[in-house]
């Protein structure tokens, strides 16, 4: 079964094409890593009971179908300046950070049946972080002395919402 890619949002926060920047992140992705995943939906809105700044959800395969990954483009684009657009860069990364936070949920799902919620995360997030450093390995050692800055920036935007 081929993995599709879907692009169910109505409302655009973007000037680009959300399936090609997924095409492009795939292509990182090894193959295997994708077995068992059916769909990957860019909605607007969850369909899984979403907790507040929630941009993506894992949805396990069922009697029903296959595996799912969901992803809220507004709830990754909509905050951003809309002159970072023009860095394919940025359009790339801050779709990354939760794609491959979501395949990493997957992944883990099939080779480790029955891991908790905590460790699941914890996992996830290190699939994520593996996968970006092979996506964007030039960028990250450009950007890794900023770093702390940008980390202290973000921060410091969440807390004055």
């Amino acid at each position: 079964m081929a993995l599709k890619i879907r692009d169910l949002s109505s409302k655009k926060p973007v000037p680009f094409d959300c399936v090609e920047v997924v095409n492009g992140l795939l292509r990182h992705v090894p193959p295997e890593h994708l077995v068992g995943l059916g769909e990957i939906a860019l909605v607007d809105v969850l369909s899984k009971e979403a907790r507040e700044g929630i941009r993506g959800a894992y949805l396990a395969a069922t009697r029903e179908g296959a595996a799912r990954i969901e992803i809220s483009v507004p709830g990754i684009y909509a905050r951003a300046p809309r002159f970072l657009f023009r860095s394919c860069f940025l359009r790339y990364l801050y779709l990354a950070d939760v794609l491959y936070h979501e395949i990493g949920h997957h992944y883990v799902k099939r080779l480790r049946h029955g891991i908790d919620r905590k460790r699941g995360e914890v996992e996830a997030e290190r699939y994520k972080k593996a996968m970006l450093r092979k996506a964007f390995p030039v960028w990250r050692r450009v950007l890794a002395p900023i770093g702390p800055l940008v980390r202290w920036l973000l921060r410091r935007a969440e807390g004055a919402r």
